[in-house]
C-alpha cells in the first residue's frame, strides 16, 4: 500500500495533505519472484495514474527495466536511487542476496481518488467567538454564523479548494437566529488568488447592500466566470451594527442557482482494487478555540449528492471523530484503491483513523458494499461544544483507537451489513453489538503473549464478527502483542514494514496494533 510519513501544521494542513495525498494513484502490496531478497518500498502513484500492473525486470543485480501493463514501457531504473515517472514512483533497495537478472517485483496500481466536494480549508481575519466560528458559514444552516471581532467591523472570508472551479455566481445568507441586519455586510469585494502573480484580484465588487430580512439568501452573477482555487469575501461595510459583521453563509456555484460547491467537508470517491467500485468517505473539520481542541469528525457514504451537508448524504455514518491539534502533527496516511487510513500524533496521543472497504470473507452478491469507518473517539450522547471531553488530552473510554474500541455499543468502528444497516463492534469485555477477533471471542490473550522464537512478531488479523457472521478483516491493520512494545516501532515481516500504534496513550500488552507500510 501507499503511504505518505511527514508533519502538518494543524488539522487543516493535515486535512490539505490527505487531500493531495488521496488524488494521486496507490498501490496493492508487491509481489516478489526470483533470488534476490531485497525490497521495494515508497510506492506512490501520480495524478496520471491508470489501473495496471507495472511489472519491474531487473537486468542485473543494480539494474532493472519497468513496465506499465496500460502506459507500456517507461524508463530504466537504478537499485538504490528514487525512481520517479509519469505514472509511479518508489525506490528498490538491496538486500542481503543481490537481485539477479530475471528476478521481477510486480504490483498493482489503483486510479486516483476523485474529489467530491474538495474543500480542503477554511479561514478568516478575525473571529467573534466561538459560537461564530469561520465554519459555520459553510455548513448550510442559517442559524449558525461567521462573526468578526468584537468591534471589529470589517474582514475576510476564505475558503480554498482542492483543484480549480469555474465560478459564475456566489451568494450571501443573513442569520436565520435574529431579526435585526445591522451585522450584515453592506459593502464587500469577492476576490480571487492568482497564483501566478502571488495576489488577490478582484472579481466582483457590491456596496449599499442594505435591508436585508431575516434568514435571506442574495445572489450575485459574475460579469464574467473565475477560475481559481481560493476565494474570500473582503467585506469594507456593514448595515450599521458597531459590535461586529456577521454571515451565516457564504456559497459559490458553478452554475447559476446551482449547488453550493464551498460547504463544509471533503468527500471522497475511491475507485476500489480493481477499479470497479465507487465508495465513498470524507471528513469534516470542527474546533472550539477557547476549549483548545481541532478535531476532524469522519464519513462514510453509500452515494454523494452535491449540495448536500457532509451529514445529510446518501445513507451518512458520522459518528467517528479524530481529536487533533492547531500544532504540529506528525502524520502517517496508507492507502491502496479501496481505504485509506491515518495516524496521528498528538504529543504522545495516538489517533487513528479508517475508511473504505474492509477485505470481506462473503462473496460480491452477499456483501456488495463491506464500507467500514473507525476513528478515535466516539459518545453515546455527544457532549456540549466547551466541553473538554472534544480534547485530544480526554481520558475516557469514549477516547479509544478504532482497532480496540473501550465504549462498548458506542465503540468508534461500524461496518455496514449485507442489509444496507450499520453494526458496532468493540474489543472491550463485554460484546453488547459484536466483538473484535482477537480482542475478544478468541483463544488469544496479550497477557501472555510475546515475540515468535526468532523474535519477530507475531501479526493477528483484526476480525469484526458476531455469533452469526464473520464479516472480513481490517486491510493492513492487525493486533501485535504489547510485549516490550512502543509506538512508531518498526515491525519487520519478510519484506513487509509494519508501524506500530498505541491505542490513544494506552501502552497494556493489549493496546498495540500495526499498521501495514508497504
Amino acid at each position: 500500500m501507499s503511504w505518505e510519513h511527514d508533519t502538518a501544521s494543524g488539522f487543516l494542513d493535515l486535512l490539505k495533505r490527505l487531500n493531495a495525498f488521496l488524488l494521486k494513484g496507490h498501490n496493492i502490496p508487491p509481489v516478489y519472484t526470483g533470488s534476490g531478497d531485497g525490497r521495494i518500498d515508497n510506492i506512490i502513484g501520480t495524478s496520471a495514474s491508470v489501473q495496471e500492473t507495472i511489472t519491474i525486470t531487473f537486468t542485473g543485480p543494480t539494474a532493472f527495466n519497468v513496465a506499465g501493463s496500460v502506459t507500456g514501457a517507461l524508463a530504466a531504473g537504478t537499485v538504490g536511487t528514487d525512481y520517479t515517472s509519469s505514472v509511479v514512483n518508489f525506490l528498490v533497495s538491496q538486500g542481503s542476496t543481490q537481485w539477479q537478472s530475471g528476478d521481477t517485483i510486480s504490483f498493482v496500481m489503483t486510479p486516483p481518488y476523485e474529489s467530491q466536494s474538495d474543500v480542503v480549508s477554511y479561514a478568516s481575519s478575525s473571529v467573534y467567538s466561538d459560537t461564530a466560528r469561520t465554519m459555520f458559514a459553510f455548513d448550510g444552516d442559517a442559524n449558525t454564523y461567521w462573526g468578526t471581532d468584537n468591534l471589529t467591523l470589517t474582514g475576510t472570508l476564505e475558503v480554498e479548494f482542492g483543484s480549480a472551479h469555474e465560478i459564475v455566481q456566489y451568494a450571501l445568507q443573513m442569520r436565520g437566529d435574529v431579526s435585526a441586519p445591522t451585522t450584515c455586510p453592506a459593502a464587500w469585494t469577492l476576490e480571487y488568488y492568482d497564483e501566478n502573480t502571488s495576489a488577490w484580484v478582484v472579481g466582483d465588487t457590491q456596496t449599499g447592500q442594505t435591508a436585508w430580512s431575516q434568514g435571506q439568501r442574495r445572489y450575485f452573477t459574475l460579469a464574467a466566470s473565475i477560475t481559481a482555487k481560493r476565494f474570500r469575501l473582503n467585506i469594507t461595510a456593514n448595515n450599521g451594527s458597531t459590535v461586529n459583521t456577521t454571515v451565516a453563509g457564504f456559497g459559490l456555484y458553478e452554475t447559476l442557482l446551482g449547488p453550493n460547491v464551498a460547504y463544509a467537508g471533503c468527500i471522497w470517491k475511491a475507485p476500489g482494487n480493481a477499479n470497479m467500485d465507487d465508495i465513498y468517505f470524507g471528513v469534516y473539520p470542527y474546533y472550539h478555540v477557547a476549549t483548545d481542541y481541532y478535531n476532524w469528525r469522519l464519513g462514510a457514504f453509500v452515494g454523494f449528492t452535491s449540495g448536500l451537508t457532509f451529514a445529510n448524504q446518501l445513507g451518512a455514518m458520522t459518528v467517528n471523530h479524530l481529536f487533533l491539534t492547531s500544532g504540529n502533527i506528525p502524520y502517517w496516511f496508507i492507502a491502496d484503491g479501496a481505504h485509506v487510513a491515518i495516524v496521528a500524533a498528538v504529543g504522545t496521543v495516538y489517533e487513528s483513523g479508517y475508511m473504505g472497504f474492509i477485505d470481506k470473507y462473503m462473496n460480491p452478491g452477499a456483501h456488495p458494499y463491506p464500507l467500514f469507518i473507525g476513528g478515535s473517539a466516539r459518545f453515546s450522547t455527544e457532549p456540549a461544544t466547551t466541553s473538554t471531553s472534544w480534547r485530544w488530552s480526554y481520558t475516557g473510554n469514549e477516547h479509544s483507537a478504532f482497532w480496540k474500541g473501550l465504549n462498548g455499543s458506542s465503540s468508534p468502528l461500524l461496518v455496514r451489513k449485507m442489509d444496507g444497516t450499520w453494526k458496532t463492534f468493540q474489543g472491550g469485555t463485554a460484546e453488547p453489538d459484536g466483538g473484535l477477533w482477537p480482542f475478544v471471542s478468541g483463544p488469544i490473550s496479550f497477557t501472555y503473549t510475546i515475540t515468535n522464537m526468532d523474535g519477530t512478531y507475531p501479526l493477528f488479523p483484526i476480525i469484526p464478527n458476531e455469533q452469526t457472521a464473520q464479516y472480513g478483516e481490517l486491510t493492513g491493520v492487525a493486533a501485535v502483542p504489547g510485549y516490550l512494545q512502543s509506538a512508531e516501532n518498526i515491525i519487520l515481516s519478510n519484506r513487509e514494514r509494519w508501524l506500530v500504534v498505541p491505542n490513544i496513550y494506552r501502552s497494556d500488552r493489549s493496546d498495540f496494533a500495526a499498521f501495514r507500510l508497504v
